[in-house]
């Protein structure tokens, strides 16, 4: 599980990871499961997230404007 902590305002980008094929269906890239998001803590106006995703996904921290 990845975790992450994030403020109001700040983002957490999922998407394929850059080698998948163009061609791939979204049906087939959920084969392997669901993408799970647990907020784990909730302290002072910041969040920790945990994210459970399958391997082919590529998470990362952004802010607007990154992506």
């Amino acid at each position: 599980m990845l975790v992450l902590t994030r403020k109001p305002g700040q983002l957490v980008l999922i998407s394929p990871k850059v080698d998948m094929p163009p061609g791939l269906l979204v049906a087939e890239m959920f084969e392997a499961g669901p993408i799970l998001l647990v907020v784990r803590r909730v302290d002072r106006g910041s969040l920790s997230l945990g994210i459970e995703a399958p391997r082919w996904l590529y998470i990362e921290r952004a802010e607007r404007g990154n992506h």
